[in-house]
């Protein structure tokens, strides 16, 4: 079987897993990729040929019944539990062609990629974030990949905060949603080491406070009492909301908005919730983005 035949038989059989929305515990190997199809080293440039597939522009099938689609989705999910490292270049080398499609997919899957794939990927991702530049997705997504590489691999803990550290220091150059989501991350790997980084980017007004609280927010979040560079009537005030229609409808119930929860991370809140309102933001700033976008590949 030559190389072609190979990768369009793989092709087939991952179709047969269906709706990528169905399979979301990929990570604990719910469905086993790799023991179902019985995947080898052999098969990497395959599924990474069929994972390129998702990068291309096309036209979303008229047959809604039609999920054949989602192939692509489920080869870097194989690739990852395959502990493929050829794919890490690959998959890095496709996200400004998924951020021009507007892609949801890669944003919340391959950074579990990325550290599924192991240490290997943390110098590829921490290039990637150095070069992102204006591309606010492409980077959010590899300080993601750089987060849950360092909660999945203790050892990239230290080079992990460092990179994003890194990242920081460049705030006035940066977008400053992006900064904002640098920020998360290290909220969510718990670096305390950060905090003067963090402050320094508030200080200098280049955090978009949508994505991840007010300074208030954040110090409390890490537990230091900061450097005061901050002043406190900056460091305590609230976001703006992501859609002022929505803040205008909170204001008219009865008690006002503080009846609902605040744009902004309160503080105390758990991290898992926290994370689980990150990433609602993430989505919600790119819906705000592309209001006129077509249904095609949302996820």
């Amino acid at each position: 079987m030559n190389r072609d035949d190979r990768t369009r038989n793989l092709l087939e059989k991952l179709r047969e897993f269906g709706d990528a929305h169905n399979q979301r515990n990929w990570p604990a190997r719910q469905p086993d990729y790799v023991a179902t199809l019985g995947l080898t080293a052999e098969d990497v440039p395959h599924l990474i040929a069929v994972a390129r597939d998702w990068a291309e522009r096309k036209d979303w099938p008229e047959d809604v019944e039609d999920l054949s689609v989602y192939a692509a989705v489920h080869a870097w999910r194989a690739l990852a539990q395959l502990g493929a490292e050829a794919a890490i270049a690959p998959l890095i080398e496709m996200l400004p062609a998924l951020d021009d499609l507007e892609d949801d997919w890669f944003l919340e899957e391959f950074p579990q990629v990325f550290a599924l794939i192991g240490p290997a990927s943390f110098e590829p991702l921490a290039a990637a974030l150095a070069d992102a530049g204006a591309r606010v997705y492409v980077g959010a997504c590899v300080a993601h990949g750089l987060c849950e590489l360092a909660l999945r691999h203790p050892a990239t803990r230290e080079p992990a905060i460092e990179a994003l550290r890194e990242s920081l220091r460049h705030c006035l150059e940066n977008p400053e949603d992006l900064n904002g989501f640098v920020i998360s991350y290290l909220l969510k790997i718990g670096a305390t080491e950060a905090a003067e980084v963090i402050e320094r980017a508030y200080a200098a007004d280049r955090v978009d406070t949508q994505i991840v609280g007010n300074w208030a927010t954040v110090r409390h979040e890490l537990g230091v009492p900061g450097l005061g560079l901050v002043p406190e009537e900056v460091a305590t005030r609230r976001p703006p909301p992501l859609f002022p229609f929505l803040e205008k409808w909170r204001d008219s119930l009865p008690g006002g908005a503080a009846t609902v929860a605040v744009e902004s991370i309160p503080a105390g809140t758990s991290r898992p919730a926290a994370d689980l309102a990150n990433r609602k933001r993430l989505r919600a700033k790119r819906k705000r983005e592309r209001q006129n976008r077509k249904r095609g590949r949302r996820r």
